[in-house]
């Protein structure tokens, strides 16, 4: 058996040597080769340096856990995915809409969306329609009705993490994935079962909460979201903008934001700073709006709803989730939960006053959280050898 490879530093491995654009995975590990590995999956528009190394993956270390830090493919150092087609968000809200495949508040904001460019020539057609089908018509055949495909998908994305865990020579691995990662974490479970050893669902869904798996947000974060959130606006060219943005993002996923600690003691203003330069490593504000967007494409045209699914799941799970997470809600983590089910899901650790953000409080909780479930599944995993 081949030594696990180890890349303290940072280090870009192929994964996909053989595709028309080949895609390398930036990675990034902590701790010894010799203990067991966890992957730690970033979610959308993250790298893996935006994660608070000092409280988390320092910390997971420290646990005898061999952390692999990556960054997805369109994100951070990893390949980004430029060659291929890119919707913006908005208009891949639109498409939903318009193949009545939208929660109600979704299609809600994008009339909001077309009243703000309401002198677009486009807008009045696209309200029209969006409200004819929210009230009473629903097409059929999602995004064949438009004979669309993603950029990838979940499953792509999802393979990727497999295809990196064969170059590092890791046969077997516990992983976490956080938002959109936890995504990409359980689809990765369900699709490649007999690789993981057990899995931390942080922050995240089932995607089937809606058709097209977007959660049925509130309408107050939609508009936030799409309407009025700086991400929206073009100009953000300055240093001061992308903080300013930076700044506004933490405090929008976390109401207590002023008086929280990130990264063992940063303030709001110091960790708004710590990751814009952590995005301007690898990234323009343009070409990480670029890639959120194919990301976002990835999540919303997936194919269907993952909750059928997750009830495969058979290794040890905890689902953790913020209480007042704006942006996926609690609720979302305890369909996950009940998604996976008992035995398989045995935790579900819901922190107070948290939102969708790894502030110091959020991850105190969810190391101990990690750690005690890869603890029980190693046990497991002995008991059966």
């Amino acid at each position: 058996m081949q030594p696990v490879k180890f890349f303290p530093t940072g280090s870009h491995v192929r994964i996909r040597p053989n595709d028309a654009k080949p895609i390398d995975i930036h990675v990034k590990t902590y701790g010894e080769p010799k203990n067991p590995a966890i992957l730690v999956v970033n979610g959308i528009g993250a790298n893996m340096e935006t994660v608070p190394e000092k409280s988390f993956y320092d910390r997971l270390a420290a646990e005898d856990l061999f952390v692999v830090a990556f960054s997805n493919r369109d994100a951070g150092g990893s390949t980004k995915m430029e060659h291929l087609h890119t919707r913006s968000m908005v208009s891949t809200l639109a498409l939903g809409a318009l193949a009545g495949l939208l929660p109600p508040t979704t299609t809600l904001a994008l009339l909001l969306a077309c009243v703000r460019y309401r002198h677009h020539p486009s807008a009045r057609k696209i309200a029209v329609a969006a409200l004819a089908l929210m009230f009473g018509f629903k097409a059929s055949g999602g995004t064949k009705a438009f004979h669309m495909t993603p950029a990838y998908t979940l499953d792509d994305v999802a393979e990727d993490i497999v295809l990196l865990m064969k170059e590092m020579n890791i046969a077997q691995a516990h992983i976490m994935g956080v938002s959109m990662g936890g995504m990409l974490a359980q689809t990765a479970v369900v699709n490649y079962p007999e690789r993981f050893l057990s899995l931390a669902s942080v922050m995240s869904d089932t995607g089937g909460i809606s058709a097209l798996g977007l959660p049925d947000y509130p309408l107050s974060t939609l508009f936030y979201l799409y309407v009025t959130h700086p991400m929206s606006r073009p100009d953000l060219s300055d240093h001061d903008g992308t903080i300013k943005y930076e700044s506004e993002t933490i405090e929008f996923n976390l109401t207590r934001a002023k008086s929280a600690t990130w990264n063992n003691g940063l303030t709001l203003m110091e960790e708004a700073e710590r990751r814009h330069d952590a995005h301007m490593l690898h990234d323009t504000m343009e070409s990480r709006k670029n890639s959120m967007a194919r990301q976002m494409d990835s999540i919303a045209w997936q194919r269907g709803d993952r909750s059928n699914k997750l009830n495969q799941i058979n290794i040890p799970t905890v689902v953790v989730h913020g209480m007042d997470d704006k942006l996926i809600p609690v609720e979302s983590g305890m369909e996950t939960a009940k998604a996976i089910g008992y035995p398989a899901c045995r935790r579900v650790v819901l922190v107070p006053e948290s939102g969708h953000t790894m502030d110091d409080g959020f991850v105190e909780h969810c190391v101990d959280a990690i750690v005690e479930n890869c603890r029980h599944a190693e046990g497991r995993h002995r008991s059966k050898l």
